[in-house]
């Protein structure tokens, strides 16, 4: 029963780990992946959702591996977005060509 509540748990953190670094990207000047950068709630909201997912990843495990995993998901999410609007820029430029 206890190893079920923490992987829920466990989910869920990376979820919110997920959402808010998209909120914190997607209010951004810069990004490419829509049209109109979100508003300046939505970094606060991802700023919270952030914090929110390291306490619950440091719930369920240790403190550095809580860490770890905090600042690999979250690298990795950081990384792929830009790469995701660059893939729908260059598909809008080779759609009205």
């Amino acid at each position: 029963m206890m190893a079920t509540t923490s992987n829920g748990v466990g989910l869920l953190a990376m979820l919110m780990l997920v959402v808010g670094c998209s909120c914190c990207y997607l209010s951004c000047a810069n990004q490419q992946l829509l049209t109109q950068r979100w508003s300046g709630a939505s970094r606060w909201l991802g700023y919270g959702l952030l914090v929110g997912s390291l306490v619950l990843l440091l719930g369920i495990y240790q403190a550095p591996a809580a860490v770890a995993i905090w600042f690999t998901l979250g690298i990795a999410v950081l990384v792929v977005l830009p790469h995701l609007g660059a893939v729908r820029t260059l598909r809008r430029q080779r759609h009205h060509e």
